[in-house]
């Protein structure tokens, strides 16, 4: 153990030295580089002590996985490419050992006990087994949908019916057959309908785009990550990247001007996209890309300009755009003349507004009075379509109510989660 242990810890260290101090070497090279790697530590580790190698893989993996180099994106996509073919192998190979015939043996009986293990007790093990867990009901009720799909309970029967074969009892194949018909069904149902169950559900992550890992970005990246968004930067410089990455914010290094770099960072299920790059013409043909190639419409897209005179051309589009230079004018207007409402939210200070959809069916119908909020937090408005009322204790909020929330510390984004979640 203590080989396989002090071998993968080595391995995976030198690996990523080679990769972050090496000669540059294309991505082809790295892919090559790193698959050599790994047979050569399983090897060595075996050889060096009996059944260590697997141990020795996995600390290297995970000491890859948590470090953060050049070619990772690619390796990572060449991992996926390897485990796709190997699955396929597996389950090839454990097909092979099933006999058309113990299917048709099962018959109905064993046609309405997949049924249950789909539709009854796989839901009922994730909702107990995920009882204290965060993730909302629609969420669970998701996962009971599409798993287990996979080699692993397909491997786990075809052993036991290999063990009770080898010890005289009947019944192995007949096991092996329900759960491959589990399966069959499953990827069947999940492949045709997952899609359409997750929009049904609402459990597709919706995620903020920003184009740009500059300082701009990166303040805008931290910011909605402290209130629960899901983030995700574009840029094409390396440095940048790892300097968004360092502050764990979901980062992919690619031209945003490239149409499979964007579907790669999620574009498809994006809420907004945020160019924030200091080049106007690069900020303004990214958002013509996301409204012309992915629908986005104008009230999506949000632009930083930087310069004034550049702003009617994105105004033109319907793309909300913003000037570093008007903005600092604006605030500090705001400053001088509005100075007690502005130290709510100043840049740097404690206090925060947030706009919020309101979707918990705790709160729907119920009166703003009748909800427990956070002290430090209030409602100031409710936009209910194209109305906009002023927030009050006998408001009853309706489903899809944005609500305007101001608030100290986290106290914004614990009202937040009382009207979203």
């Amino acid at each position: 153990m203590g080989i396989g242990i002090a071998l993968g810890t080595l391995s995976g260290f030198a690996l990523r030295w080679f990769f972050t101090r090496g000669i540059a070497i294309s991505n082809q090279t790295a892919r090559l580089v790193s698959l050599t790697a790994v047979f050569a530590c399983f090897v060595l580790s075996e050889h060096l002590g009996n059944e260590s190698g697997i141990l020795a893989v996995a600390i290297f993996g995970i000491i890859l996985g948590t470090s953060e180099f050049p070619y990772k994106e690619n390796i990572k996509e060449f991992k996926s490419d390897i485990v796709t073919v190997m699955l396929s192998l597996i389950f090839i190979l454990l097909a092979a050992m099933l006999k058309f015939e113990d299917i048709q043996r099962i018959g109905v009986s064993g046609i309405v006990l997949v049924l249950l293990l789909i539709f009854f007790i796989r839901p009922m093990a994730v909702f107990v087994s995920m009882w204290n867990s965060r993730l909302k009901t629609n969420e669970k009720l998701f996962l009971s949908f599409i798993g287990p799909r996979g080699v692993v309970p397909t491997s786990i029967a075809t052993y036991f019916a290999i063990k009770l074969d080898s010890m005289g009892i009947p019944g192995g194949q007949a096991l092996v057959g329900l759960v491959f018909l589990t399966v069959i069904i499953t990827v069947f149902l999940s492949g045709s309908l997952s899609k359409k169950i997750a929009e049904m559900l609402e459990v597709i992550p919706m995620e903020i785009l920003i184009i740009g890992g500059g300082k701009v970005g990166r303040i805008l990246a931290e910011r909605f990550d402290r209130r629960g968004e899901n983030a995700v930067v574009v840029d094409i410089s390396g440095s940048n990247c790892k300097k968004c990455m360092d502050l764990g914010i979901r980062t992919i290094q690619g031209d945003a001007g490239d149409v499979n770099v964007l579907k790669k960072a999620g574009i498809e299920n994006a809420k907004y996209v945020v160019a924030t790059t200091n080049k106007d013409d690069t900020n303004l043909l990214f958002c013509q890309i996301a409204k012309t190639s992915f629908g986005f419409g104008g009230e999506q897209l949000v632009a930083r300009v930087n310069e004034i005179e550049n702003l009617q051309a994105f105004w033109n589009l319907g793309i909300r755009a913003i000037s570093p230079a008007m903005t600092t004018a604006v605030m500090l207007d705001n400053m001088i003349g509005r100075p007690h409402l502005f130290s709510m939210c100043e840049v740097g200070g404690e206090g925060d507004m947030m706009e919020v959809k309101v979707t918990n069916p705790r709160v729907i119908g119920k009166a703003i009075k009748d909800i427990q909020f956070p002290e430090k937090s209030l409602l100031v408005m409710v936009q209910r379509g194209s109305d906009s009322i002023i927030a009050h204790g006998s408001l009853v909020l309706e489903y899809e109510d944005i609500v305007t929330v101001i608030g100290e510390g986290d106290a914004t984004k614990k009202t937040a989660d009382i009207l979203y979640k």
